[in-house]
């Protein structure tokens, strides 16, 4: 049995991002004569957040003696978001879990440490708002993997024991397989490259293996 299933958003659900970023960062260098070296571009993509992203930047430049102020690197972010946007898009078969389990009247709500603007983007374009009876997101005060997300979402769904049988799917090993461990749920893990016999985990390579794991669980 199946009680609920929650997904993280970012290279699990929705990819595109590290791309996108990596482009995005690699214009405002263009545009703005910051000359980043690929480390400090990398640095750069490694944060999270936007303000995280600028701070950097901005730190970077006063390094290489260019002036740039946080208004001119929101200029450039908005200049930039035309040119990248079509990189975002839904893993193949992430709609159709959504669908299934909303057919099935299984919940499905979203953990993630995305922040709420971007994620409310993401929700408009792709029609995601009725597929989730739970979205937390960065806006909250605490973020995964602390296992008080997962309880809290549990509780809002009316879920109060048998939290083996809440399935967790995501990509990474501390913010979700572990995430979903210590607050007592099954971790599903997002990866290709990793045998599951060995690693004592239930792993699919994308959403669509997913989808024709769960149909069949589903039947």
């Amino acid at each position: 049995r199946i009680l609920a299933v929650g997904f993280d958003f970012d290279d699990t659900l929705y990819l595109g991002d590290k791309e996108e970023l990596w482009a995005r960062v690699n214009f405002m260098n263009d545009m703005s004569g910051i000359h980043l070296t690929e480390e400090q571009k990398r640095v750069i993509c490694s944060m999270a957040r936007w303000d995280e992203q600028k701070k950097l930047i901005r730190q970077y430049a006063q390094e290489n003696w260019v002036e740039l102020t946080d208004e001119k690197l929101e200029e450039l972010q908005e200049e930039a978001k035309p040119y990248f946007s079509h990189i975002l898009r839904m893993d193949e078969g992430s709609i159709e879990v959504l669908d299934l389990l909303k057919k099935k009247g299984i919940p499905s709500f979203l953990i993630t440490n995305r922040g709420p603007k971007s994620l409310g983007h993401a929700f408009k374009k792709h029609g995601l708002h009725p597929l989730f009876q739970h979205v937390t997101d960065s806006s909250h005060a605490l973020k995964k993997p602390d296992p008080t997300l997962m309880k809290e979402a549990l509780a809002v769904l009316g879920i109060t024991s048998h939290f083996d049988q809440v399935l967790y799917v995501g990509d990474n090993l501390e913010k979700d397989v572990q995430f979903a461990r210590d607050a007592g749920v099954t971790p599903i893990w997002v990866n290709n490259w990793v045998n599951h016999e060995n690693s004592g985990l239930m792993t699919v390579a994308n959403m669509q293996e997913f989808f024709r794991t769960i149909s069949l669980r589903l039947l």
